[in-house]
């Protein structure tokens, strides 16, 4: 086997509202991938930014086969950056956008990284990835926002999103096998769920995805502004949907602050928590392998409306 860390020729350009391919390298297995965005800007007379903005300029993002089938997808880039503040420990630079007025040619950076393993700070993780040479044809697709997605009075110039990937690379007479006998395929899942109601006693129900089994969700609450919150939920939980038996209720101040200790984070960000399914049903995580579709649920209690619920799953086959 053979590991190598190769920046790849290809890049998303930016184009406001437009989705952009950029077809990756089929060869062995990748395992890791380093997405830096990049955009030059200008300031009008009394720019006001939105928080988490270069985040926000992602409106969409998947790795994809030539049949489709993903390997990794999220609607806002939003969850990608916190799956990497639990992966990483908010080690990953996030670049603010300027509020001076009458400002040109402003650059900000962002460093996304989408590393199927269990394993992030390894690059060259076999726990999971994407058997690219397998595959007809593998894509990165993004979905650009646009300027308004920085804050009011913002253009953009250009913008460009680079990669750097890993892959573990067969050996001739070397199967996947061989070098990574304990792998498993990684199960993509996020969803949006709006917050239409106030309802008390975990009533606000996100059923869970199902055919693997289920590591960690990473939550995000946005109020009815789009800005994160933490008076929008108050609970968080789940019950066995058969006898009913609850297995997790805490409360969402509490659940963020057991994810400071569990992932080592200083300070927790504004309306983010994570769900580490091996605290509530043991071993690696909650198995769904043969669960039917929508029999077990994610439980909010939810304390206004107008909002909304991201929820980023990783799950594993």
């Amino acid at each position: 086997m053979l590991i190598r860390t190769i920046p790849l020729d290809k890049k998303h350009n930016y184009s406001a509202n437009a989705v952009d391919t950029v077809e990756l390298p089929k060869i062995g297995l990748l395992t890791d991938l380093i997405a830096t965005l990049e955009v030059q800007y200008d300031t009008g007379g009394g720019p006001s930014k939105k928080e988490d903005a270069l985040a926000r300029l992602v409106k969409g993002w998947s790795i994809l086969d030539g049949t489709g089938k993903p390997y990794f997808s999220i609607e806002d880039g939003r969850q990608l950056k916190y799956l990497n503040l639990f992966q990483y420990k908010g080690q990953l630079r996030h670049d603010d956008v300027t509020t001076n007025a009458n400002q040109s040619n402003q650059k900000a950076s962002a460093v996304f990284k989408i590393h199927p393993g269990f394993k992030p700070q390894i690059n060259a993780d076999l726990s999971s990835g994407i058997k690219a040479e397998e595959k007809l044809q593998l894509i990165s697709r993004l979905t650009w926002g646009a300027a308004s997605d920085l804050g009011s009075d913002y253009t953009i110039d250009w913008a460009t999103i680079s990669f750097i990937a890993t892959y573990a690379i067969l050996e001739p007479g070397e199967t996947f096998e061989d070098i990574a006998p304990n792998f498993v395929t990684p199960l993509p899942n996020m969803i949006r769920s709006p917050i239409n109601n106030v309802l008390g006693n975990l009533a606000h129900k996100v059923p869970l995805p199902s055919g693997g089994v289920l590591v960690r969700s990473t939550i995000v609450v946005l109020n009815s502004s789009g800005n994160r919150a933490n008076d929008q939920v108050s609970e968080v939980g789940y019950k066995t949907p058969i006898m009913g038996q609850e297995k997790l209720r805490i409360a969402w101040t509490t659940l963020q602050d057991q994810n400071k200790g569990i992932y080592d984070i200083d300070t927790m960000p504004t309306g983010v928590a994570a769900v580490n399914w091996a605290q509530v049903a043991g071993g690696v995580g909650l198995d769904l392998s043969e669960a039917k579709a929508g029999e077990h649920e994610l439980l909010f209690s939810t304390l206004a409306t107008g909002g909304e619920i991201l929820i980023l799953h990783e799950m594993y086959k």
